[in-house]
């Protein structure tokens, strides 16, 4: 049962090294713009050996930061940096699944279709 943890595993489209899965950590390490710092691409790089992270909470839009430090998703800075992320997790044989925090979005239903482009945008 344990060698089964190591070995390769398919969930969907996705070819997982192993089964093991990293669940988000929010660490509040983004910048005062709330974008990815290379601190945060080496924080993921470094634990891509995971079959699959699941990143940190990032809030769609700047009505959605539940608290400081958090890294956003909500301007082209933003995309751009967390691109240098998830590459950096490919290049080391990683896969990311985004983790979008929409604070409140019970009130702007137009959120979940910014979340939905979003994801596209990262794939």
């Amino acid at each position: 049962m344990s060698s089964e943890l190591f070995a390769p595993f398919q969930l969907s489209d996705l070819r997982l090294a192993n089964r093991m899965v990293m669940a988000p950590l929010t660490r509040n390490r983004a910048d005062k713009k709330n974008t990815v710092t290379s601190m945060m691409v080496k924080y993921y790089q470094q634990r891509s050996s995971a079959g699959l992270i699941i990143s940190e909470s990032a809030p769609i839009s700047a009505e959605a930061i539940g608290y400081p430090g958090t890294p956003g998703i909500f301007n082209e800075d933003h995309v751009s940096a967390w691109r240098k992320t998830t590459q950096a997790a490919h290049d080391q044989g990683g896969h990311i699944l985004f983790n979008c925090n929409i604070v409140d979005v019970y009130r702007i239903p137009a959120y979940c279709l910014i979340m939905l482009f979003l994801l596209h945008l990262l794939h």
